[in-house]
Order: structure tokens, then sequence, then C-alpha cells
């Protein structure tokens, strides 16, 4: 973590500033290891240079915090009086999903993979399709990637001056920030629905196939839109609704599949998903690896939310929130991104 990322990292819970306290030794502007603490009571470990700002964070990582904080006792009790339902129900609702998503970039090919069938040239064209800027306009200003997966979109634009937060909840994030040597690019291990930054501050926040993974895409969407600042933009990828026949027993399938066991899950989808799929895409000629096939698998048949929107209905959200000039900037027959700029506020004219 560079020790500017410091400045704009806040507390998910209660949305106060944190102080550092080191751990071992800083090499230049890096912090390896160390605690973010919170005036509120929470703390949050920074772990192999990632700082990991998920809601229940100090009691998935309670034995490092008790060996490096005297005062972690008395920070828990405070934690667990004013904030403890809002932890619990947080670890209830990511269970599953973090594990699903973990599961699914520990099946990446770090150095060779493709990210949905799509080199790192054609991810960053995309992502400027999607976003509607261009290499041009997004330098000098500060981006956050609001689930990153694997990261290697955030790595390449950073290569290309830009800054980036990269978040994301799942553990692909610590090994991304292993293979990361700019810094330009800062990731963070993060919840969309708990955003642990200083509001307004974001020049462009992009979410591309995430928020759909989430309990209620509305409301995820909504969390997301306050750390926007005035005259910013947002840009959201989702879902399309789709009526075609397999598409919906797939979905039928994926209800079943998602609430499989994780010892059951696997083998099942390999079986009756994964190699059938495989076969079909050799007799047609299709050269897709095999591991970035299964990691479209698992991104479908593993995740407990996924759900499908219209274009009016995403449209509607946008205005909800106050984003003006919304457009949409790019659609298949999976998906559609919406971008759109957030309303700058009224300046009332001295009388």
């Amino acid at each position: 973590m560079q020790s500017s990322l410091l400045s704009i990292l806040r507390c998910p819970l209660s949305g106060s500033s944190l102080s550092l306290k080191y751990i071992g030794t800083q090499t230049g502007e890096e912090i390896r290891d160390g605690i973010l603490l919170s005036k509120a009571g929470p703390c949050f470990p920074i772990l192999e240079g990632v700082p990991r700002m998920l809601p229940d964070a100090m009691f998935e990582h309670e034995d490092f915090l008790k060996s490096h904080s005297p005062d972690f006792s008395d920070r828990k009790a405070r934690s667990i009086s004013q904030f403890g339902e809002i932890i619990a129900e947080a670890e209830k609702k990511n269970r599953k999903t973090r594990a699903s998503f973990s599961e699914e970039w520990a099946s990446h090919d770090y150095e060779k993979g493709k990210t949905w069938e799509l080199d790192i040239h054609a991810q960053l064209q995309r992502f400027l399709t999607e976003t509607d800027e261009s290499i041009f306009s997004l330098q000098g200003k500060l981006l956050l990637d609001a689930g990153c997966g694997n990261g290697h979109l955030a790595m390449e634009l950073a290569k290309n001056q830009i800054e980036i937060v990269a978040m994301d909840f799942s553990k692909s994030i610590i090994r991304a920030a292993k293979i990361n040597e700019n810094p330009l690019c800062h990731f963070v291990q993060g919840d969309v629905e708990f955003p642990p930054f200083e509001k307004g501050i974001f020049d462009l926040i992009q979410s591309s196939g995430v928020l759909i993974h989430t309990r209620n895409t509305k409301n995820s969407f909504g969390h997301l839109a306050a750390f926007v600042k005035p005259g910013g933009r947002i840009s959201i990828w989702v879902y399309r609704k789709r009526k075609e026949i397999i598409h919906q027993l797939f979905n039928q399938i994926r209800k079943f599949t998602s609430s499989m066991p994780g010892w059951l899950q696997g083998p099942f989808l390999r079986i009756f998903i994964f190699l059938p799929a495989l076969t079909a895409k050799k007799i047609r000629g299709n050269t897709q690896k095999s591991s970035e096939l299964w990691v479209e698998v698992l991104d479908w048949f593993t995740p407990e939310f996924r759900w499908e929107h219209s274009v009016e209905e995403v449209m509607d959200w946008f205005d909800e929130q106050g984003f003006y000039n919304k457009k949409l900037s790019d659609q298949n027959h999976w998906g559609f991104n919406i971008t759109g700029i957030k309303t700058r506020p009224k300046v009332e004219t001295p009388t």
C-alpha cells in the first residue's frame, strides 16, 4: 500500500478517517504491514501491502490484530456495541459470494490467461468504450474499479499514467497485488456495499459485471454513487434480461448449483456443464483455453446472486441518484453499459 492512499481511506462502518500504525519496516512510500485505526473503534490490517477493509476484517484477522494492537479487546468490544449487527449481516451476505469469486479467480492463469476471451489490449479498449473515455482524458484523474477481479485491467491503466484504486472483496486482490509494481495502481480489499473511501473523491467509478452479484443491484449502485465527485462520472455494466430458452434453462440450473456445498459444486459443474461446453467449443473450432472456460462456468453457476435488468430500469437509477448526460455506451447479447455524470451542487447567488 502506498502511504498516499491513507488520505482517502475511511472506515467502511463509520466513515471516519483512519490513523496508521506501522508494523515492521517501511520501504519508501510502500507499507507492507500495518494497522489502520478508526476513532470509532474498528481496526483493519494491512497485510502483504493490501489494506483489508471488509466490514468483518477485524474478526477475520483477529489473531494478527490482537498480537500487534494492545487495545484490540477494547476496540472489538466498541465495534460490536456500535456495529455488531452490520458486521454480522455483512459477513453472512458475503460468505458464499466471496468464496465463489475467490475460487473463480484462483483458477485464472495470471501470466497467460485471457479475461472473458479478451487479451489485455482488448480489455483496455472495452473499458474505454464502456466508460466513454480515452487514455488522455483519464490522465490526471482518480479512478475506482469497483470489483476489479484479477486486477489486470487496473495495472494496464496504471501503465498509461492513470491513477486507479482497484477494489475487490475476494482473495484475488492479494494475488494481483503481489505482481503489481506500479505505484499508481492501489489494491484494496473492500465491499461495494461498504466502500472504504472518502465520499465524493473519485473522478470515475467503473463497475463492470459486479453489482449484479450483490443482494440488490440498485442499492449497490446507490452506495457507489456517493463516492463520485460532482462533475465526475460513473459507469456500470449489468446483465440484460433475456428470453431465450437455453438462457432461461441455465438460470434455472444455477439456482440449484449456486446453493450446492463446495465439495459437490465443483465436480458437478465439471461433469455436467464444463465438459459438454468444452466439447461443443472444440467441435466449433473455438480455441479458448480450458482454464478460461472454467472461470466462465464458475462465474455463471456459482454466485449466490445473478440479477438481470432492462436499460430503462437502470436509466431510472441514474436519474434517482442525480446523474445526467446518461449514455448507453456499450451493449451486446449478454448485457449493457451505462454512464452518467454527477450533478454539481447548485451555488446560490447572494442577494
